[in-house]
């Protein structure tokens, strides 16, 4: 982010070195796109590693969860996301929520670590809240 701040800025302070008046909207809309690449691309970069993270290091009871998302797949579907949703005026939206969702869930595996159903019951320990920040990490809702 602050890469992507300091190099609009340099190009914009480039593009206004001659002139002397104060920039207008269309002169500084380098800057405004290329701070917004570059915080789009941060954003989605960090939530893919975290995705990957937060998920290796979920279990419940022995059973473990194992998170293979690769960035590159991750910032070419939401790249494409973003292209669909600005061509369509918003319409697109919600598909390229479920589409994000089911790619993000395709790359999420749960591995059991004997049968299933000796699960323990929830509840038991006083545990913590890293199951349902992971579900909102995952952007799943199962509230009621």
């Amino acid at each position: 982010m602050a890469g992507a701040a300091i190099c609009g800025a340099m190009l914009l302070g480039a593009m206004l070195s001659e002139a002397n008046a104060v920039p207008t909207l269309l002169e500084m809309s380098p800057f405004f796109l290329l701070y917004g690449f570059g915080f789009f691309l941060a954003k989605h970069f960090i939530y893919a590693n975290l995705f990957n993270h937060v998920w290796n290091h979920t279990r419940l009871d022995s059973h473990r969860f194992h998170a293979s998302m690769r960035i590159g797949g991750w910032l070419n579907l939401q790249f494409t996301n973003l292209l669909a949703i600005i061509a369509t005026l918003g319409l697109a939206y919600p598909w390229a929520e479920i589409r994000s969702a089911r790619y993000a869930l395709s790359h999420l595996k749960f591995e059991p670590a004997g049968p299933i159903d000796r699960i323990e019951r929830l509840g038991r320990d006083k545990g913590n809240a890293l199951g349902e920040t992971a579900a909102e990490f995952a952007g799943l809702d199962f509230g009621l």
